[in-house]
C-alpha cells in the first residue's frame, strides 16, 4: 500500500493517467474482440493494431488490455455455461413443485367432494325425514318405517392431515405438528373455515408456480439462442443509478468512472528481465514506465507477506525463470501495488499414505476428521466446529483460515496427507427453491470453495499433500454400513469412508442388504448398488439406523424400510 501524499503529484497524476487509458484500451479491445466473435464484424487490420493506431502507446500495454479483454469473454463463455446448467436444474425442481402442488390440489378436491357428496346425503335424509313426518300426521296408523340413505364414506388420502374424529356427528379434525389437532364441529365450519381456504392458497400457488417456470423456460431458451450479453464496466447496478431522481448526475459520474477504471493488470514474460518488460523491483524500489512513457519510481515498496518469495521469483537465473505479472489498484487516498508470480512446485509435500491418511467431511458448521491406519482402520477421530451464521466476510475469512489451520496441524502431528472430497456446491445451490427454509440458510452460507481453498493453501505450507475423491454415496455408505456397528455420527462415518477411498479400498455392499438386489443389478458396478438401497431408505430418520434388526426374517427392502421407521 502506497498513500498518494507520499508521492509527488506529478508522480500521482501520470499513475491516475496510465490507469485511465489502459481501462479505456481494455474497454475497447473488449467491444472489438465482441463484435468480431458474436456480431461477425471484420476490420481491416487485428484488433492489436487497432488499439495501437488510436491509444499510440507501447505494445506490452495494449497486449496486456487486449488479452485481459479476451479472457473476460471466455470467463464470461464458461458462466453462461453454469448459468445455462443452473437454470435447467431450477426447472427441474419447479416442474417437481408444479406436480406435487398439483397433487396437493387433487387431494384437497377430493375431500371437498367427498363433502359434497355427504352434505348430498344428509339433504336428501333431511327431505325423506321431513316426507316421512308429513306422511305419519296423516297416516298415524301406518307401519311404514323410515328409510335413510347411508352417508358415503369420508373419503381422504395416504398421509392426510385430515381425519373424521367422530363419525356419528361428523366432527373433523387436522393434525398439527408438535400442538393440538384442530377440531371442526360439523361438515360446514370444515368446509368454509379450513378446506377452501387450503384449496384457495393451492391454487394460488399453483399459478406462481408456473408463471415462474414460464419465466425460467423464457429465461433459459434466450441464453441458449441468444448472443452473450456484454459486460457493463463498473457494474450494471451502478450504471442504472444514473437513473435514480436522488442523485445528482455529476455525483454519479464520478463515481461511475472511478469504478471502471480502478486497477491495472500487465501481464509478463519468461523471456523478459524480472519475467515483465515493463516493472523492475530492486531494492524495495518499483520502477516503470507509464503509459505516455514517462519513467516513475516508487520508493520504499515493501510486500507484508511473501517479500522472500518475490525475491526469488524475480531473481531466478534465465533458464528458470518465470513470467510475473504486476497489478495497481486505486482506492483513492491510496495505490496497492500487487506482484503476481508463480510459486515454484513444492518438492517437500507427504504424498505418504504408508502409515494411513487423516481425512475430512466439511459440513455448514463443522469439519469431522478421521486418523486411519493403512489398513483402514480407525486409530482416532474429532470434529472442528466453527459458526459462519451473521458474520461479515472477514469474519468468515478468519473463522476458515483458523479451521483449515487447525485442520492441517492434526495432519502434521500424525506426519499423514489429507483426503477430502472433490464437491461443487454450485449444482446444491441451485436446487435451493422450494425446499426446507433452515437447509436453504445453511446451504446458502456454506462457504465450500473458500473452506477448500483455505485447506489447499494451509496444506502447501505445511507440506502435505491433499487426496481429492468424487464424494458419490460416502454420506449414505457410511451411515448404512459404517455408523451403528463403530458407533460413529453420520458425518464421522462418512469422512472414515472418504479416507478409505483415498486409500484405495472399495465399499461394496454388505450381505445384509445384497439380497434385496435383483440378479440383474448384483452384475452392475457396487455404486449402483448404494443407489439402490439408499433410495428406497431415503426417507428413513439417521437416528433410526441405529436401531438392532434381524434382517434374517427381512426379505425385501420395503419391510426393512417399515421397521426402521416404526
Amino acid at each position: 500500500r502506497i498513500y498518494k501524499a507520499t508521492l509527488s503529484e506529478n508522480v500521482a497524476s501520470e499513475i491516475d493517467s496510465t490507469v485511465k487509458t489502459y481501462n479505456d484500451m481494455k474497454h475497447k479491445a473488449y467491444a472489438l474482440t465482441y463484435n468480431l466473435k458474436y456480431k461477425a464484424q471484420e476490420y481491416d487490420k487485428s484488433v492489436q493494431l487497432l488499439l495501437k493506431d488510436k491509444f499510440k502507446t507501447n505494445d506490452y500495454y495494449i497486449n496486456s488490455a487486449r488479452k485481459e479483454a479476451e479472457s473476460l469473454l471466455s470467463s464470461q463463455k464458461e458462466k453462461l455455461k453454469l448459468d445455462i446448467s443452473n437454470l435447467e436444474n431450477q426447472i427441474k425442481v419447479r416442474n417437481k413443485k408444479i406436480k406435487d402442488t398439483q397433487k396437493a390440489l387433487e387431494n384437497k378436491l377430493k375431500i371437498k367432494n367427498s363433502l359434497v357428496q355427504i352434505s348430498k346425503a344428509i339433504k336428501e335424509n333431511k327431505a325423506l325425514e321431513k316426507e316421512y313426518n308429513e306422511f305419519k300426521l296423516k297416516n298415524p296408523n301406518s307401519k311404514k318405517k323410515l328409510k335413510l340413505k347411508k352417508l358415503p364414506k369420508f373419503k381422504t388420502y395416504k398421509g392426510a392431515r385430515e381425519y373424521l374424529l367422530d363419525e356419528e356427528n361428523l366432527v373433523f379434525a387436522v393434525r398439527r405438528n408438535k400442538k393440538d389437532d384442530l377440531v371442526f364441529n360439523n361438515t360446514y365450519t370444515f368446509e368454509v373455515c379450513y378446506l377452501d381456504n387450503q384449496i384457495k392458497k393451492l391454487k394460488n400457488r399453483l399459478k406462481q408456480l408456473k408463471f415462474g417456470l414460464t419465466r425460467a423456460t423464457n429465461k433459459l431458451k434466450r441464453l441458449k439462442e441468444g448472443p452473450l450479453k456484454q459486460v457493463c464496466f463498473g457494474s450494471r447496478q451502478l450504471f442504472k443509478k444514473q437513473f435514480s431522481t436522488n442523485i445528482k448526475h455529476s455525483i454519479w459520474k464520478d463515481s461511475f468512472n472511478k469504478a471502471r477504471n480502478r486497477k491495472i493488470t500487465i501481464s509478463g514474460r519468461k523471456d523478459a528481465v524480472q519475467g515483465n518488460f515493463v516493472f523492475r523491483y530492486d531494492e524495495n524500489k518499483l520502477t516503470f514506465t507509464s503509459i505516455n512513457g514517462v519513467k516513475i519510481e516508487i520508493d520504499n515498496l515493501i510486500f507484508p507477506y511473501g517479500q522472500d518469495k518475490v525475491n526469488t521469483a524475480l531473481n531466478m537465473p534465465k533458464a528458470e525463470r518465470k513470467a510475473v505479472a504486476w497489478s495497481i489498484e486505486d482506492y483513492g487516498d491510496y495505490y496497492i501495488f500487487k506482484c503476481i508470480i508463480e510459486l515454484p512446485k513444492n518438492e517437500n509435500l507427504n504424498y505418504s499414505r504408508e502409515d494411513g491418511i487423516i481425512s475430512y467431511d466439511v459440513n455448514y458448521d463443522h469439519i469431522a476428521w478421521v486418523n486411519l491406519n493403512k489398513q483402514g482402520s480407525i486409530i482416532d477421530k474429532g470434529v472442528i466446529r466453527y459458526d459462519l451464521y451473521n458474520k461479515t466476510t472477514n469474519q468468515a475469512t478468519n473463522i476458515i483460515e483458523e479451521v483449515a489451520k487447525e485442520l492441517c496441524s492434526i495432519a502434521v502431528s500424525c506426519n499423514k496427507p489429507l483426503g477430502g472430497e472433490d464437491l461443487d456446491t454450485e449444482e446444491s445451490k441451485s436446487k435451493l427453491l422450494y425446499g426446507s427454509k433452515k437447509r436453504n440458510r445453511k446451504l446458502s452460507q456454506f462457504a465450500y470453495q473458500k473452506l477448500m481453498s483455505a485447506i489447499d493453501s494451509r496444506a502447501y505450507k505445511t507440506n502435505l499433500y491433499v487426496y481429492k475423491r468424487n464424494p458419490a454415496y460416502t454420506s449414505q455408505i457410511g451411515k448404512l454400513k459404517y455408523m451403528k456397528p463403530l458407533g460413529l455420527s453420520i458425518h464421522t462415518s462418512a469422512a472414515y469412508v472418504i479416507g478409505r477411498r483415498c486409500l484405495g479400498f472399495k465399499e461394496k455392499v454388505p450381505k445384509i442388504y445384497r439380497k434385496f438386489l435383483s440378479n440383474k443389478m448384483k452384475n452392475k458396478h457396487h455404486w449402483s448398488h448404494w443407489n439402490y438401497i439408499s433410495k428406497n431408505l431415503k426417507q428413513i430418520k439417521v437416528n433410526n439406523f441405529y436401531k438392532t434388526i434381524n434382517t434374517k426374517k427381512v426379505n425385501k427392502i420395503t419391510e426393512l424400510k417399515e421397521l426402521l421407521a416404526m
